[in-house]
């Protein structure tokens, strides 16, 4: 038992003094001319701030055998500990270290002058003590007159304090790394809620531009226009919109008091007064009211003027004259359904004679096609299948006449004009007439 005790202690012995022969670095360098990659080496290792590090580099061959052997000691912060140049033997660098970061021991071989060298490489044994094993104890024991067990003690404590210093180091670093995870997911958050809130309002104002376009190119209609078109579909459009139509109801129920003036707007706060002229002859005026029926800004109140002033213009009295000049301040679209609906409105419709926005967006199919027309396509049966809610022949216009105009002589002849023009054969109003066929 005692044998097999002792066997055991020496090949540890031998694992130990292995392991310690182990530390020094062997390897061979090429000579070269400087941008060779096999000439330059580079060792790396890791140190901590305020450690004391020595490097010790044993080199074979000597100075001036062709080859110079230079190593250069640097930290990955830019901290140079040592440059020598032309090393041969044993070359030893202390230092200690300026901060916690990786160091290189870099080494460079080159050829000098132009004689032919046998073997172009040395040989280097390359190593590197830091912090206790950096140390001479010999050194220490014999200063400070030390027992060998007082020494081993302290060096065993260094090196536990070493262990403790890179444990708090790495403590230090992984709370810095903790930090810059959370501070990271942090970050990310607030993009992601900033992100999908920019992506909210983006598909809201989306919704709201089309709706708008749509609605502006009469592809899609209001809710409440569609309910009027559909009364079957009034149900479910009430259910879905039940403010609009409590709106639409209310104003119903309570129609405006009084017709609007010219150049007021409904719901609007101001009003634009139109121009006044003072002082014009016969002849002017009637330029004047000829180029303002042919220039409405509406092709269908265009067609209808110009036709008008074409046909009535010229024998007009000067009081006709006047009161088609106030005539035509008006709103084209007015103008426009006061001469081609019927006198009195249809039954389906006298209850809402108020809602002209809703109405005009259901009856571009009216234009001069008159009472007749509009009230055949009233009593139309519903389309089937896709085309059950679309909106425009079900349900004729119908703009009350102010009493300002009721008893007007221009409106009379205006609507005798469209009746003179209604019908095959009686030449319509397709076109507008030349200029030069009106005679002053």
């Amino acid at each position: 038992m005692a044998r097999l005790r002792s066997l055991l202690q020496q090949v540890c012995s031998v694992l130990l003094l292995l392991a310690v022969g182990a530390q020094a670095l062997k390897f061979d360098i090429q000579a070269g001319n400087g941008h060779d990659k096999n000439s330059r080496r580079c060792i790396r290792n890791f140190v901590s701030k305020d450690m004391l590090v020595v490097v010790t580099a044993i080199v074979d061959g000597y100075r001036g055998d062709g080859m110079q052997l230079n190593m250069h000691i640097s930290d990955a912060t830019g901290n140079e500990y040592g440059k020598p140049k032309d090393i041969s033997g044993e070359q030893r660098t202390v230092f200690t270290s300026h901060a916690d970061a990786p160091f290189d021991v870099c080494f460079e071989n080159h050829l000098t002058g132009s004689r032919y060298v046998e073997k172009p490489y040395r040989h280097i044994e390359l190593d590197i003590d830091i912090g206790a094993d950096a140390k001479d104890w010999s050194a220490i024991q014999a200063t400070e007159k030390l027992k060998p067990v007082e020494t081993e003690l302290r060096r065993i404590e260094e090196m536990v304090a070493e262990v403790v210093g890179e444990m708090e180091y790495l403590r230090s670093r992984e709370q810095t790394l903790r930090d810059t995870n959370e501070s990271t997911n942090t970050r990310v958050k607030w993009f992601g809620f900033g992100t999908t809130f920019l992506l909210i309002g983006l598909w809201a104002w989306q919704i709201m531009y089309l709706r708008a376009y749509f609605r502006s190119k009469h592809l899609i209609y209001p809710a409440r226009a569609v309910a009027r078109a559909r009364p079957s579909l009034a149900p479910a459009m009430r259910l879905m919109h039940p403010k609009r139509f409590e709106s639409s109801s209310s104003s119903s129920q309570h129609p405006s008091a009084r017709d609007l003036d010219v150049g007021e707007l409904q719901g609007a706060t101001f009003k634009v007064e139109p121009l006044r002229r003072v002082g014009e002859d016969a002849a002017t005026m009637r330029a004047r009211l000829l180029y303002q029926s042919r220039k409405r800004g509406t092709l269908e109140s265009d067609l209808l003027l110009s036709t008008f002033a074409s046909a009535r213009l010229a024998t007009m009295t000067p009081a006709q004259l006047a009161e088609y000049d106030l005539f035509l301040d008006e709103n084209d679209w007015d103008i426009y359904y006061w001469a081609t609906q019927d006198a009195e409105p249809p039954a389906s419709s006298s209850s809402q004679q108020g809602g002209g926005a809703d109405a005009e967006a259901g009856t571009s199919a009216t234009g001069s096609g008159g009472g007749s027309r509009s009230m055949a396509a009233a009593q139309q049966s519903p389309r089937p299948g896709e085309w059950a809610q679309t909106v425009g022949t079900f349900k004729p216009a119908y703009r009350p006449v102010p009493a300002r105009w009721r008893e007007s002589e221009v409106l009379r002849l205006l609507r005798e004009h469209v009746e003179s023009r209604r019908g095959a054969g009686k030449g319509g109003m397709g076109f507008m007439p030349a200029l030069e066929e009106y005679k002053m």
